[in-house]
């Protein structure tokens, strides 16, 4: 699907790493002849971009995908229109409001956000980025504070609460066994449960770091958006769950199909799909 985001006007001038967070909210549709894409006055929640076939307006005005230019419907007819497929249709439907931080900050007038870093481009392709739209995201790349650090240095300290989630920007940091390289965070388990940290994090080279605040990962889950997925994922609903019981019910997940944890507390929410997405699940 990248290849035809990527002709779609809107979205011409996003690098790699964006397209992919634009695909992550898009979806094909294929549609047969006669099917009503939008009803008069409607506002759609999603963005349509004709792919292949024909639709019309009301009026009659026909549209083919070879003239749609890579442009939305809702830009190319009249809002209080209804749209409806003349022959058989192939759409690619995309939700714009997770990803308009995205769109916007490719603009020329947007400066300062002229380039993505590596550390970035590998926290946005990593497993992470399933989480929450593009444009959370964004959000809180903004205000992640960076700082140097030194080979030998302790970033984390056994007993001490985290204040934020890090993220290697350079350089390599270890616990016990475990290795940390740019794109890598740790961290989150204390910070997001405001608990002491299991063990000591020390920087195995001199580098950078990037420390997220809690507070500013807390408001990244209040925008979290269910992926729409067939089949379905399993659910997890930890409200539902003692949190005596919840180490038992993860260790006996099996592996395989997506997980989908729900959770009122999000910080409990993020902790546990870290935690699952360490041990090997694909968390949605």
């Amino acid at each position: 699907m990248l290849d035809q985001i990527k002709a779609l006007e809107p979205f011409k001038e996003l690098d790699g790493a964006a397209l992919a967070a634009v695909a992550r909210h898009a979806s094909w549709l294929r549609l047969p002849a006669g099917r009503l894409l939008r009803r008069r006055g409607q506002t759609l929640t999603r963005e349509l971009y004709l792919v292949a076939g024909t639709v019309a307006d009301e009026a009659d005005r026909r549209l083919q995908a070879r003239d749609a230019g890579g442009q939305a419907l809702s830009e190319l007819f009249d809002a209080t229109t209804a749209i409806t497929t003349v022959t058989a249709a192939k759409l690619i439907a995309v939700d714009l409001p997770p990803v308009q931080l995205l769109l916007n900050a490719a603009r020329p007038q947007a400066p300062t956000v002229a380039g993505i870093e590596d550390w970035m481009r590998a926290l946005l392709r990593g497993p992470v980025m399933r989480w929450f739209s593009p444009g959370a995201w964004a959000q809180v790349l903004r205000r992640g504070q960076m700082r140097q650090v030194e080979a030998g240095e302790r970033i984390v300290r056994r007993g001490e609460v985290c204040p934020g989630v890090y993220v290697i920007a350079r350089g390599t940091a270890v616990a016990g066994a475990e290795r940390f390289g740019p794109g890598d965070f740790f961290g989150e388990a204390s910070a997001l449960a405001n608990a002491p940290a299991a063990c000591d994090v020390t920087m195995a080279t001199a580098g950078a770091l990037v420390c997220f605040a809690r507070q500013d990962l807390l408001a990244l889950a209040a925008n979290y958006e269910p992926p729409r997925l067939q089949p379905p994922p399993r659910r997890i609903d930890l409200d539902a769950v003692p949190v005596a019981d919840e180490a038992n019910l993860l260790a006996a997940l099996p592996t395989g199909p997506a997980i989908a944890v729900r959770c009122s507390d999000p910080a409990r929410r993020l902790t546990v799909a870290t935690r699952l997405m360490r041990e090997g699940h694909h968390v949605v």
